[in-house]
């Protein structure tokens, strides 16, 4: 535990830091999110969280789904940020990065609790450790970027997806297809992802002659396909 928190906080110090020396103007893509944040983020002060974030699920606003921009927006709302071409925004968006790290380590948890010979709460502060010393990974959580919320949402698909699998808990099924159903509303091609985690988990319920592991992925993939649908 002392490890992940160090991970944690490493993270975020680094990220910070790097925030507060950053003079350069955002790129379009990034400017582009931070309307769609000051849209949510307008809309949680006039009308509450409960409204923005329904209507990010209701509503049409544009190519990308608004899940991410709605959580992100929300959240700044929240933390009182009132200066939207400041860090404010970029800085509530690293929340993205921590949800991410600690579904990564979930995952490591999991997988470590799957060998009788493995250290899990070792496993998942290494995972996330792996993590965030990816260079790309790392660099973008320091911007306001669809995939930052893509990513943490498939790390939680997976990590449900093992703890349905070691537990024999159809509620982890239905948490990982909601997980999958975030994913799939903060951005479309979360579906890359969701299907080569399914397709890794699907071969090894085969191979180990698990009928029910299949039945888990499906229905997983119901409620991601109900919801996101």
């Amino acid at each position: 535990m002392t490890l992940l928190l160090a991970v944690l906080c490493a993270h975020l110090s680094i990220a910070i830091g790097w925030l507060w020396l950053d003079d350069g103007l955002p790129d379009g893509d990034e400017l582009g999110v931070l309307g769609a944040v000051e849209l949510f983020w307008g809309q949680t002060h006039a009308d509450g969280a409960g409204s923005a974030l329904w209507s990010s699920y209701t509503q049409d606003f544009g190519e990308y789904p608004a899940l991410a921009y709605a959580v992100t927006g929300i959240a700044a709302a929240w933390a009182g940020v009132t200066d939207l071409d400041g860090d404010g925004p970029a800085l509530v968006g690293l929340g993205w990065g921590l949800l991410a790290l600690l579904g990564t380590a979930w995952l490591g948890v999991e997988g470590g609790l799957r060998s009788a010979h493995a250290r899990p709460l070792l496993a998942g502060s290494l995972s996330a450790a792996v993590l965030a010393a990816s260079p790309l990974w790392a660099g973008m959580q320091r911007h306001l970027l669809l995939e930052n919320g893509l990513c943490a949402f498939v790390a939680l698909t997976a990590a449900c997806l093992l703890a349905a699998a070691r537990t024999e808990r159809w509620a982890f099924s239905v948490l990982a297809g909601l997980a999958a159903t975030a994913a799939l509303l903060s951005k479309q091609t979360a579906a890359l992802s969701l299907l080569a985690v399914g397709l890794v988990l699907g071969a090894a319920a085969l191979r180990e002659r698990r009928p029910v592991g299949i039945l888990r992925l499906l229905v997983a993939a119901a409620v991601a396909a109900a919801v996101a649908g």
